[in-house]
């Protein structure tokens, strides 16, 4: 087992001769938690094979040959979380260059995904893989959703699939339009959520720890709320950053979603 999740296991395997890594839903969880996450990664091996991007997690097949789904996937070095740490532990400071391109690379598979319809929803360190290539992987697709177009095709609406606001993602990363109730004007889930969420990512990529650390999430998601009604937005200080990397983090977590850019806009700029 090289790694583990809520209601998963990755255990590291070989198939056809090369290392691959295999996540399975949990044995020592109920049942009813065993069909949800059965669920959970059959949509998300869904979400991946209708993707094939350098910078996004490669899906090679999937098992349901004995009983609960098996997810198989190219074995990758460690997450994003894992650098982080392990320059934090080193004293020596990742550089510049290396952050940017793990920014751009993010970016990069952030817009394949955008580009067929597709909310990752849960953008954060965790979820973006190292592959061999020392290349970063966007990854976890476990509250990904797929935006419908409507009949126009002028804009792009959630699927039935999507729940009430704050059911999805991490609070940390969250973009502060979730936080508020669809009654009081709250927003639906949309691209400009992925783009706040990459926001706080890369601001932890400069500042060289997660954002509001220690802080509880009802704090932070009160403080959003509160963001709507007069209140300054919650944003954590500037860490020290070449000034475009500055300037990108600052308007992709702008307040207002439409002003926040694409992640083709992003990846162009880094």
């Amino acid at each position: 087992q090289i790694g583990r999740g809520t209601f998963g296991v990755v255990r590291r395997a070989r198939w056809q001769g090369a290392d691959i890594a295999v996540k399975v839903v949990a044995a020592d969880t109920s049942a009813a938690e065993r069909k949800r996450a059965a669920g959970m990664l059959l949509k998300e091996a869904e979400t991946l094979g209708r993707v094939r991007h350098p910078n996004v997690v490669h899906l090679l097949g999937v098992c349901t040959d004995y009983g609960s789904p098996m997810m198989l996937l190219p074995l990758a070095t460690g997450t994003l979380v894992d650098e982080l740490d392990a320059a934090s532990a080193s004293g020596v400071p990742m550089a510049v260059g290396r952050k940017l391109q793990l920014a751009r690379d993010i970016c990069a598979g952030m817009a394949a995904l955008h580009s067929r319809g597709i909310l990752h929803l849960d953008l954060k360190p965790a979820n973006v893989l190292i592959s061999r290539a020392e290349e970063a992987l966007v990854a976890d697709f476990g509250l990904s959703l797929q935006l419908r177009t409507t009949l126009t095709g002028a804009s792009l609406a959630a699927s039935a699939l999507a729940t009430a606001a704050g059911a999805r993602g991490t609070m940390a990363y969250k973009a502060p339009e979730l936080s508020r109730p669809k009654r009081k004007g709250g927003a639906n889930y949309a691209k400009p959520c992925d783009v706040y969420s990459f926001a706080m990512l890369l601001w932890e990529l400069f500042a060289g720890h997660p954002p509001w650390a220690g802080k509880p999430e009802m704090e932070i998601q009160a403080a959003h709320m509160d963001s709507f009604y007069g209140e300054e937005p919650l944003r954590p200080d500037l860490p020290s950053a070449p000034a475009k990397a500055l300037e990108l983090m600052v308007v992709s977590w702008s307040q207002d979603p439409a002003a926040r850019p694409t992640f083709e806009a992003l990846a162009s700029e880094l």
